[in-house]
Formats: structure tokens, C-alpha cells, sequence
């Protein structure tokens, strides 16, 4: 009986566990996890068109003249016509507190820059996704968050990418995608998806959707004008007039049915009224080139309710080189 008791140090040393392999098991473990972590920061940048975009500026930011900066109706114009070396840095979402900080951070480095092309479409003066930063990998670089929520009154959390592969939007399910569009598009099929094809593709799935509830999304109990919008509009005029910049505002063409549709909430009259012809901000603004009614009755032109397709593109960018040449020309 006593037998049973008896402790076997050879049977212990049969399951005695080794540390050196659980440190390497370990080493290994985190090894994977910043490697998988440093491809899909690599991803996320690679896949994003408004940071190849922003490398291309960076590239010749000494060289542009002529700045187009907005949110998505902007993705038409094309710069080969004008008589500057003209950049277009449309992001879709775009507003104005964005475009403020931006040049702010950049202005002082554009050494040629003469004018700034925004647009002042009727979405433009909604509240509709005012501070949510569509983009946090390229704003915020250069948002300044602090001064951000003093203006509009709450705080604005500056969105931190921590652990990616963690991350709710670019976490698991999006490393895992990209990884599959890598092997099957590049190695396999030796394709490239063009960011603009990217960005044509997002637009028509968006524009296609129903006029009357795009227009409600846009403008239905979201406030119309509020000063916050508007400080921000004069803070971006304030800034070009310090530096001798001029500032040229672009009503970007509208369907017909989202015209109408719109004009419940709001019309070219208020735009005018409010802002335009506003002494206060009338004064920063060299020209205002409305074309917002320009193809009303040209549908085939619209990929959406308010986004052009590319023949419509091809149009309004011929009109609006042609009309802004012809405006800082005559600027001395």
C-alpha cells in the first residue's frame, strides 16, 4: 500500500514543462501579431485613395497655383485644362472645418499657390455629418482637435488607431479581404484598381439610391447655415486673405428631381442670401461660379443626384477651366 505513495521523480520529469519553448512559442505569438499589425497599417494606407492623394500633393506642393479642395462633387474636375498648375484634393465628406486645417498646416509650404477653388453647394451649409471625420487616417494629421470642440461647443475625440487588427472598421475582416484582393488581383491576375475607379464605383452604388430619401439624409432635421458652419467658412477666407490667396466658390451641377427635391430644405436664394451676398463673407470671395441648375435638363449626364458621370465630367471641367482662367487672368 505504502507503494502508492512513493513519489517517482522519473515520471515528473516525464511531463516537466520546458520555459525556453513557451518564451519562443510566446516571441513568436508577438512576432506574428506586429507583423500582420505593420501589413495592415500598410493596407489601410495603401487602400485609401485620400492618402494616395495626399502623397501626390506632397510630391509638388511647392508647384500647385491652383488648389481644388472639397468634398465628392469636386471628383469630376479635371486640372488638364487650366492655365496653372492646378491640383484636385476632392475627398468625399469633405467640409469646411476640414479644408480650414488642412491649409493651415500646409499653406505657409505652397509657395506659388495664387487661389483655392471650394465648393458651395447646398450641402455644403448642412450639419449633415459636420464632425464625424469620414477620414480620420488623413485629417487627423492635421485637425486640431482642441480647438475643434471649443467652436462647436462638445468634444471631438480625435479617433486613434491603436491596435488595428482590433479596430472595429479596419480590424480582421478588412485585413483578411485586402489580403485576398493582394494574392487574386496583383500576383494572380496582375491588376491594379485605380483609386478613381474605386471612388466612380462607391459613387454610383451611393448616387443610384432614392432622390427623395438622399435628399432627407442630407438635409431633413439637420440645421441649415449654423454659425459653427460658418465660423469656420470666415476663418478659411481669413486665412487666404492673410497670405494673399484667393478664394473662388463652385456650385457643382445637380440633377433635375434632386433640385427639386431640395427645395423644401434649401435653394440658391438662401445660399446667396446667407452667404454669398453676405458683406461679411462676400468680401473674401473673388468670384462665385454658380452651375448648380447647368444640367437640368441633361440627366444622362449624372451618375446620381448629385454626382456627374464621366461625360458630364468631361463638360463641367472644360466650363469651369475656361471660366477661372479667364477670372485670375485678370487678377493682378
Amino acid at each position: 500500500m505504502t507503494h502508492l505513495f512513493i513519489f517517482n521523480s522519473k515520471e515528473k520529469s516525464k511531463y516537466h514543462l520546458d520555459y525556453k519553448y513557451v518564451i519562443i512559442f510566446l516571441c513568436l505569438l508577438l512576432f506574428s501579431f506586429w507583423t500582420f499589425e505593420v501589413i495592415n497599417r500598410k493596407l489601410m494606407v495603401g487602400d485609401n485613395y485620400a492618402m494616395t492623394k495626399l502623397k501626390s500633393f506632397n510630391s509638388q506642393i511647392d508647384l500647385i497655383e491652383i488648389l481644388i479642395i472639397g468634398n465628392s462633387h469636386f471628383h469630376p474636375i479635371e486640372s488638364d485644362g487650366f492655365n496653372y498648375k492646378t491640383f484636385n484634393f476632392a475627398v468625399g465628406g469633405t467640409t469646411y472645418y476640414q479644408v480650414y486645417y488642412f491649409l493651415k498646416d500646409n499653406i505657409e509650404k505652397m509657395s506659388s499657390l495664387k487661389s483655392i477653388i471650394i465648393n458651395a453647394d447646398p450641402l455644403n451649409w448642412s450639419s449633415y455629418n459636420n464632425y464625424s471625420n469620414l477620414n480620420p487616417l488623413l485629417w487627423n494629421k492635421f485637425i486640431d482637435y482642441d480647438e475643434l470642440s471649443k467652436i462647436i461647443g462638445y468634444k471631438v475625440l480625435k479617433y486613434r488607431f491603436h491596435f488595428t487588427l482590433l479596430n472595429e472598421v479596419y480590424g480582421r475582416k478588412y485585413f483578411i479581404k485586402n489580403i485576398k484582393h493582394f494574392i487574386k488581383d496583383r500576383l494572380l491576375n496582375n491588376k491594379n484598381i485605380s483609386p478613381s475607379k474605386a471612388i466612380k464605383e462607391s459613387i454610383q452604388l451611393n448616387g443610384n439610391s432614392d432622390i427623395l430619401r438622399r435628399v432627407k439624409k442630407h438635409f431633413f432635421n439637420q440645421n441649415i447655415f449654423e454659425n459653427k458652419k460658418l465660423v469656420y467658412f470666415d476663418k478659411l477666407l481669413q486665412l487666404c486673405k492673410n497670405h494673399n490667396i484667393s478664394v473662388i466658390t463652385v456650385q457643382m451641377p445637380h440633377r433635375n428631381d434632386y433640385i427639386e427635391q431640395s427645395k423644401d430644405f434649401i435653394n440658391m436664394k438662401d445660399i446667396n442670401n446667407n452667404v454669398l451676398d453676405n458683406p461679411r463673407y462676400k468680401i473674401g470671395i473673388l468670384k462665385n461660379i454658380d452651375c448648380y441648375s447647368m444640367f437640368i435638363d441633361h440627366d444622362e449626364y449624372f451618375l446620381g443626384g448629385d454626382h456627374l458621370n464621366e461625360e458630364g465630367s468631361d463638360t463641367i471641367s472644360k466650363y469651369l477651366s475656361n471660366e477661372i482662367n479667364s477670372v485670375l487672368s485678370n487678377v493682378r
